[in-house]
C-alpha cells in the first residue's frame, strides 16, 4: 500500500466542499477510506485545521470534523529533527518545511498539497490531489487492462454478441472515474 502525506490544504476543500478542488479530495479520501492507500500528516496540520475550522464553524463542530479525519489519517512525529531539519532548508516558508521533513523522515515519498510550487526543490514527489487520483486511476487502468489481456479468451462470455469484447469491458469500466473508485472497494 503507498503511503501519502497530506497537508493542510487539501483537507479544508473536504471539508467545506470547497471547488473545483472538492471533487479529488473526496476521491484521495475514499481511496484512504478504502484502504488503497496510508494516509499521514503531521501535528501542524490539526493545529492548523483547528484554527481554520473554528473560524468557519463552532469549536465543537471544528473538533468534531478533526477527530473524524483522525480515523483516516495517521499523525506522524515531529521532533526536534524535523524542526532543525526545517530551520536549516531552504524553503520559503518555515511551515512547508515542516511537512516535508516530517515526510521525509518518516520514510512517506508522496506529499499530496494544492500549492506544489512551494516544493520545487524537493527531493520525494508532490502532486496535487488530482495529479495524485488520476495517477493512481491510471496505473489501476494499466493494471486492469493488463488482466483483460491476460484472460482474453473468456470474455466473449462477459459480453456475448460484441465484436471487440475487450474494448466494450475497457470502455464499461472506464468511461467515469466515480465507476473505478466505486469498483476498487470490492
Amino acid at each position: 500500500m503507498k503511503n501519502i502525506f497530506i497537508d493542510s490544504e487539501v483537507i479544508p476543500d473536504l471539508l467545506s466542499k470547497r471547488e473545483p478542488h472538492y471533487q479529488y479530495a473526496a476521491q484521495l479520501f475514499t481511496l484512504v477510506d478504502r484502504q488503497k492507500v496510508s494516509a499521514y500528516t503531521s501535528p501542524v496540520v490539526f493545529a492548523n485545521l483547528h484554527y481554520l475550522l473554528s473560524k468557519m464553524s463552532s469549536k465543537d463542530a471544528a473538533l468534531n470534523n478533526l477527530r473524524k479525519l483522525k480515523t483516516f489519517v495517521t499523525v506522524s512525529p515531529t521532533d526536534d529533527r524535523v524542526i532543525g531539519q526545517s530551520l536549516n532548508s531552504e524553503f520559503d516558508d518555515f511551515g512547508d518545511a515542516i511537512q516535508y521533513f516530517t515526510a521525509i523522515n518518516n520514510g512517506i515519498k508522496q506529499i499530496i498539497k494544492r500549492n506544489t510550487r512551494d516544493y520545487r526543490k524537493s527531493k520525494i514527489s508532490v502532486l496535487t490531489a488530482q495529479e495524485f487520483v488520476k495517477n493512481f486511476l491510471s496505473v489501476l487502468k494499466s493494471a486492469f487492462i493488463r488482466f483483460c489481456d491476460r484472460f482474453n479468451p473468456i470474455l466473449p462470455r462477459i459480453a456475448p454478441g460484441r465484436k471487440n469484447t475487450k474494448n466494450f469491458v475497457r470502455n464499461c469500466f472506464f468511461s467515469d472515474p466515480r465507476f473505478y473508485l466505486q469498483t476498487i472497494s470490492s
